[in-house]
């Protein structure tokens, strides 16, 4: 009564659940409310979280705003892993932000910037494949050079071809040299800083994914325990493609400048 379905990388989306989802939570809060009673709690026994994402310190001043920047937002079925925070983060500096879906729709919208997030590309591989027309679409917006980010699915999709699941490959936007694949259950998850060209973005890795035949990274991922290089990113043109999902407000410049358009001019104006 109380089980959420799962698949790889987690529950399944709540758009995909049945009608009864929200009677399982209310039954979980209900199996909660009555094992914390005071007799039973043990919460005083929880170690204090730390939360990764929250920025110590005071808050940078933000020298740079994405007013009057459009930038179109991948969000479908394929495309789902999005923080709300950065999409009122993106809003908050004044950019005009617009979704289409890389499954359905034939073109892009009107934009000056592109954000390809992470989500199940390799759920909807051949789908994706044969919408040509909006690959197209994607290519010549590469092409022009404006920003694009792609993480994790997103960056899956940026490449020349997709293995998913059950070993059948399909042919991606092709805009990044490189092939991705699905493996089994071993991934690679956990809390990493970005150092951007930008500025260093905290940011968190969890795929079950591999990509080879990539470019040389810029950089990669610094992981919170481990010396070992974490995700690598890459850079060509205006596209910024790496397999970590970026929280934008932990560094508002940096992502203000990743997005615009305009950044190379304001690089040499500061």
């Amino acid at each position: 009564a109380l089980a959420l379905p799962e698949r790889h990388l987690g529950l399944v989306q709540p758009s995909e659940v049945g009608n009864d989802l929200d009677v399982r939570i209310d039954k979980g809060a209900d199996q909660l409310v009555g094992s914390l009673q005071p007799k039973n709690s043990r919460i005083a026994e929880l170690p204090e979280v730390v939360e990764f994402f929250a920025v110590s310190g005071s808050t940078p001043e933000v020298s740079a705003d994405l007013s009057g920047v459009k930038i179109a937002v991948a969000k479908d079925a394929a495309f789902t892993f999005i923080y709300d925070a950065n999409l009122r983060f993106l809003s908050g500096l004044g950019a005009e932000i617009s979704f289409f879906s890389p499954l359905s729709d034939t073109t892009l919208p009107e934009a000056d910037a592109l954000w390809l997030p992470g989500g199940y590309p390799e759920l909807h591989a051949e789908q994706l494949s044969k919408n040509n027309s909006m690959i197209e679409s994607i290519r010549a917006f590469s092409l022009s050079e404006k920003p694009i980010l792609a993480e994790c699915g997103g960056f899956l999709y940026c490449l020349d071809s997709l293995t998913d699941l059950e070993e059948q490959t399909y042919p991606m936007a092709g805009i990044l040299a490189g092939e991705g694949a699905m493996r089994g259950k071993r991934g690679c998850q956990g809390m990493q800083t970005a150092p951007l060209p930008e500025g260093d973005v905290r940011a968190h890795a969890h795929h079950r994914s591999r990509s080879s035949g990539t470019p040389e990274p810029i950089a990669f991922g610094r992981r919170q325990r481990h010396p070992a290089p974490g995700e690598a990113i890459f850079r060509e043109r205006g596209l910024t493609a790496t397999y970590l999902h970026l929280f934008f407000p932990s560094n508002p410049n940096a992502i203000a400048q990743l997005f615009n358009p305009r950044q190379d001019e304001m690089k040499a104006a500061s």
